[in-house]
């Protein structure tokens, strides 16, 4: 970057003459330009610098990263894998109200609903179990899957 394009780099004397006469104020400008360069060019860029002794490179990464680059790169060394509260409470909720709602099922859908789901029963399974047709207890559970989708409204 060439020294008339830098905007850390301005000519005060040039654009105040007055300023002769003040080098405090001089001096005050002049480090104020390079915290905003140090603000906005120097955090935010990684760095390459070469040792002068022994000719040695050294990379200085960026100090200003975001959230998700650290959490996906490092390792998400900033990740919590623990249950938030409102989480929790959501979840809590969400039980209350689908055991409300196969508790107004009748005995029979409950004991259908419970073999599919929780008992992990297929289909073809319970077919052979209760006699019944696949299609006719496939059908029974879509419609009792829509009543409690209402219920849950």
């Amino acid at each position: 970057m060439s020294y008339h394009n830098d905007p850390y780099r301005v000519d005060y004397l040039k654009i105040y003459p007055c300023l002769k006469e003040r080098p405090d104020v001089l001096e005050v400008l002049k480090k104020s330009d390079r915290k905003m360069k140090y603000m906005e060019v120097d955090l935010k860029s990684e760095q390459r610098r070469k040792n002068a002794a022994n000719g040695a490179e050294s990379y200085i990464p960026s100090k200003e990263d975001s959230l998700e680059r650290l959490v996906y790169s490092a390792k998400c060394q900033f990740a919590d894998d623990a249950e938030g509260v409102e989480d929790a409470v959501i979840k809590k909720d969400d039980l209350c109200r689908l055991r409300a709602a196969l508790d107004q099922l009748s005995e029979e859908e409950r004991a259908l609903i419970h073999a599919l789901f929780f008992d992990e029963c297929s289909e073809r399974e319970l077919e052979e179990m209760m006699g019944i047709h696949r299609m006719t207890i496939h059908n029974r559970k879509i419609r009792i899957l829509q009543k409690m989708k209402k219920m849950l409204r």
